[in-house]
């Protein structure tokens, strides 16, 4: 059963790293910046989301993120 109980919580965690980085793409985008404007801070906002959330968080929160910004770019 714990084992469950820690799979159910990876999930979570995932999908709140998930949920944020689409929030931000999107309120990114609806404060102006657009494509080539981000693709100048492209690699400090990564490196920033890596150092916030760790390598696997930052890793799904910046997937979300880039697949809600391009996707309304």
């Amino acid at each position: 059963m714990p084992i469950l109980a820690i799979i159910g919580a990876v999930i979570a965690i995932g999908g709140s790293y998930s949920a944020m980085g689409r929030e931000a793409g999107e309120r990114v985008y609806h404060a102006g910046v657009r494509n080539a404007a981000y693709q100048q801070v492209k690699w400090k906002v990564r490196a920033a989301a890596v150092a916030a959330c760790g390598a696997v968080g930052g890793a799904i929160f910046m997937t979300s993120f880039e697949n809600q910004f391009y996707s309304m770019s």
